[in-house]
């Protein structure tokens, strides 16, 4: 698993890539910060909630891309539901203080 390897960070951006081989499962986290997300390859993720909510199935293509907004303090993990293994590359925008 590689999760959150960071590539670069430059003012007030950062760029991080992650890996999930099929069955592996991110850290317990949350996203403080707006993001957008591609999709390296993958099939499907499965975000699960560490106060019990419901899973949360979520079909994902290479190329895919998509806007995240911030969601603390909810704090959830995302596992490799799928047959290959899931990669992404994260833009972050770091607020500054």
């Amino acid at each position: 698993m590689i999760w959150d390897l960071q590539i670069t960070e430059r003012d007030g951006v950062r760029v991080n890539r992650a890996r999930l081989e099929p069955g592996e499962a991110s850290p317990w986290h949350v996203d403080p910060f707006h993001r957008v997300t591609v999709v390296l390859q993958g099939e499907q993720l499965r975000i699960e909630y560490q106060d019990g909510g419901e899973p949360k199935l979520v079909p994902v293509v290479a190329g895919q891309a998509h806007w995240d907004e911030p969601n603390a303090p909810r704090i959830h993990r995302a596992v490799n539901s799928g047959q290959l293994p899931y990669e992404e590359v994260v833009v972050t925008l770091i607020e500054r203080a």
